[in-house]
């Protein structure tokens, strides 16, 4: 399913296409923090932040990532649907997939 992410203040953090499981979304970010949008380097430099503390294991580090990144409000919205908010949220840049819950 195709829809967006957006952080608190409404702005576009992603465009995604993700597949439900039974516990959360995963999938591919098609198109991420266009450019023009103000926070887009801001958000560009956190997520590869925290793609780079997971991968080397910087758990610390990754815990206080997922601290901001959870302040970031983000939500989900599919075609037709209301936004929902997002927990949870991970996004790898390098190639481009993330996952996500939503709030219950």
């Amino acid at each position: 399913m195709r829809g967006e992410l957006k952080d608190g203040s409404g702005a576009l953090v992603a465009i995604v296409e993700v597949d439900e499981t039974a516990t959360d979304f995963r999938g591919t970010v098609l198109g991420l923090c266009p450019a023009e949008a103000p926070a887009s380097l801001w958000m560009r430099r956190l997520f590869t932040a925290f793609e780079r503390a997971v991968n080397a294991q910087l758990f610390v580090e990754v815990d206080r990532l997922e601290d901001e990144i959870a302040r970031l409000e983000v939500t989900f919205a599919a075609a037709g649907t209301p936004p929902t908010r997002v927990v949870d949220l991970q996004v790898y840049p390098s190639e481009m997939t993330l996952s996500f819950r939503l709030q219950c």
